[in-house]
């Protein structure tokens, strides 16, 4: 196998696959009565808690989110390219998070009308933290676009890249 640093395309992809996948369950526990709203600081809460079960559980048992997996890309340590460790995994998992959570925020509104759901304005606090994840995820979309190993802030701070695994042929 080769490792390829260069996996901007892919990484968008994987980014949207797993952003899909998360909407959908949050709209269903949306529809069910469980979130009143994913504007207020327990909605965000929540959806923060969620992220970070769906990526330990999917690095846990597949190495990578489902995402990643069906991309065919796989978080290694940097420099040495072997599997992160689990404290590493942890770090990249709760900063990642924060801007899968601004980034959550189209789909999220596009699957909840689907589901007929009506959600109340943010609250102050609320309209600030996702105020703050957005400003991560510009930032670490930056970092992935201009990086020479494509690599995003939470990647850097820790440890971690991302890359295509090909096959030898």
């Amino acid at each position: 196998m080769k490792d390829n640093y260069f996996t901007g395309g892919r990484r968008a992809s994987a980014i949207f696959i797993d952003t899909v996948i998360i909407s959908l369950l949050i709209a269903m526990l949306q529809s069910s009565g469980f979130i009143q709203s994913t504007h207020t600081i327990f909605g965000l809460a929540i959806q923060y808690f969620l992220l970070l079960c769906y990526f330990a559980l999917s690095f846990a048992t597949i190495r990578g989110s489902a995402g990643k997996l069906f991309m065919k890309l796989r978080v290694l340590d940097h420099p040495s390219m072997a599997r992160p460790s689990n404290l590493k995994f942890i770090l990249r998992t709760a900063l990642a998070s924060i801007a899968y959570l601004s980034f959550m925020q189209y789909p999220l509104s596009v699957v909840s009308k689907m589901f007929g759901i009506q959600d109340i304005d943010p609250s102050f606090s609320a309209a600030l933290v996702r105020d703050f994840a957005f400003y991560w995820l510009i930032a670490n979309l930056l970092f992935i676009t201009f990086s020479k190993k494509s690599r995003a802030v939470y990647d850097w701070f820790s440890k971690t890249t991302v890359v295509e695994i090909l096959r030898a042929g």
